[in-house]
């Protein structure tokens, strides 16, 4: 049986070795030989995306798990949010050079941009995948 838990780990994986493969070999490749725009600024931000969207998925399990074992009852759509709402804290305020928790990072907007967008998108995976607390 297909757990709700397992397909998160599958999204996981599929965004962990994208990342990888934008990151390490597309990216060195396209700057190397294109001069697209829309294709750098792609292959630059992609990995901001992929940061925020296992963020937000890792720690909506995460969170799922604790309110299991302190039985807090919280509501699933409120871990969602939290989950949310702490990804794109970590992310956003590394960008804007508050922390420099996950690297040297050099601001552009475009990167804001696309770790909003996988905050988005996790969420709306958590919203249509609907993981809950094991009861």
């Amino acid at each position: 049986m297909i757990t709700k838990q397992s397909i998160l780990l599958k999204i996981q994986i599929i965004t962990l070795i994208s990342f990888v493969l934008v990151k390490f070999i597309a990216r060195p490749y396209v700057l190397k030989e294109f001069t697209s725009k829309p294709l750098t600024v792609f292959v630059l931000s992609y990995p901001n995306f992929c940061e925020a969207l296992l963020g937000v998925l890792i720690l909506s399990l995460l969170l799922l798990l604790l309110d299991h074992k302190i039985k807090a009852n919280m509501h699933n759509q409120f871990i969602y949010f939290i989950a949310c709402f702490l990804t794109a804290a970590y992310t956003i305020l590394q960008e804007f050079k508050v922390h420099n928790l996950g690297g040297a990072n050099v601001y552009d907007i475009n990167d804001v941009i696309f770790s909003i967008i996988g905050v988005i998108f996790g969420y709306c995976l958590l919203c249509i995948i609907k993981p809950k607390t094991v009861s």
